[in-house]
């Protein structure tokens, strides 16, 4: 357990600094630098890595400074750490909605400004008071505050290339980690809906992945099988290593829809078909020299792992689903449905009855014809 504490601290994935700016930018307009407190859970973080009593409140500075001979606002968001599809942790704001089983929400433990402006070539010192919640418990609360150039969006002119706006974008995100001991939680997986959707406008089976703990699953290995049980010749298969949760979080984990043989010969993929499925799948977590589960990674390497979780379940595809789903990916060639085949093929039986119906009446009235003339 000691061991396992040491790799979670070691392993803890923030970044003192996280930009992103256009690549033409040869410096920022504004820097970000986090005065750490005495009360670091951790030394040598470049983050607020706080060790804080329940109910407990303190002022943290953050110093601003602006490079630029030009006034610059600066907007300030706050947001919980999230996981997105890649399975990789994002500590800015998106669209992915918060997890059931997060308690705590970082905008409410956390007063700051939501916006400063910045005097050319000044420092600011920006102080700001956080609130442990009173509630005991083990384990992290983890975010960001995201600091981003208002003025580029609003002054800078705009480039067009190929019909899209381009606009200089500086943004910084500070890492907020709070915590009432340092105990280590061990991630909570569970797996929960399995469905057929899109990614990126290609056709996927859908598994949802839930961390309920409030602690993270690092180098987290997925080995994912779904076969058909309304079709048994249907294979889709996926194994995707390095990826990493965050606490109280969940994400879809995409398995790709593909089927042996077919991608390879030319540009489409089969449709996927209505009926009930079966998902089988693996994960590992947080790898450890002395964990138990042992496993041989893409290039053949054998690792192991502290953490390992089964899962299986049957979900159903419905033929409304599917054909809207294949109709909207462009890899999936269109064709005329399995049951207009059998439309079609009962109107054809149709015609060729009627049709020996009326040569069978012809030869009959032609036959009795002849033996009223005989």
């Amino acid at each position: 357990m000691k061991k396992f504490k040491i790799l979670y601290l070691l392993l803890l994935p923030f970044l003192a600094l996280i930009f992103s700016l256009e690549s033409q930018a040869n410096s920022f307009s504004f820097s970000v630098n986090p005065i750490l407190p005495d009360n670091q859970a951790q030394e040598g973080k470049g983050y607020f890595d706080l060790l804080l009593k329940p109910g407990e409140e303190q002022t943290l500075t953050i110093q601003l400074l602006n490079n630029y001979d030009t006034p610059i606002d600066v907007v300030i968001e706050l947001a919980n750490a999230t996981t997105n599809l890649n399975g990789v942790v994002e500590y800015n704001p998106n669209k992915i909605q918060p997890d059931a089983t997060l308690k705590f929400a970082l905008k409410d433990l956390v007063n700051i400004p939501s916006a400063v402006t910045l005097a050319p070539h000044s420092t600011k010192n920006l102080e700001f008071k956080v609130t442990m919640p009173k509630e005991e418990f083990d384990g992290l609360i983890a975010g960001g505050i995201t600091f981003k150039d208002a003025t580029s969006q609003s002054e800078q002119p705009k480039k067009t290339t190929g019909g899209y706006n381009i606009i200089n974008e500086y943004q910084y995100v500070v890492g907020l980690s709070m915590q009432q001991t340092t105990t280590t939680v061990k991630p909570d997986l569970s797996l929960h809906t399995v469905k057929a959707a899109q990614f990126n406008g290609r056709n996927i089976i859908s598994a949802n992945l839930q961390n309920a703990a409030k602690g993270y699953l690092f180098n987290m290995r997925v080995d994912a099988q779904v076969t058909g049980i309304t079709h048994p010749n249907i294979h889709f298969t996926t194994s995707k290593e390095d990826m990493q949760m965050a606490p109280n979080t969940n994400f879809d984990f995409p398995i790709p829809v593909s089927y042996p043989g077919v991608m390879p010969e030319n540009e489409y993929s089969q449709p996927l078909q209505p009926g009930r499925y079966k998902l089988v799948m693996s994960v590992w977590g947080l790898k450890d020299e002395f964990g138990k589960y042992k496993i041989n990674n893409v290039q053949g390497v054998q690792e192991t792992f502290a953490y390992y979780w089964h899962f299986e379940k049957e979900f159903v595809i419905e033929g409304d689903v599917a054909r809207a789903l294949n109709a909207s990916d462009p890899t999936v060639k269109q064709g005329i449905d399995w049951y207009w085949y059998v439309i079609i093929g009962l109107i054809v039986i149709i015609l060729l009855l009627i049709l020996w119906f009326l040569l069978w009446k012809r030869r009959k009235n032609k036959d009795d014809k002849e033996v009223q003339e005989e």
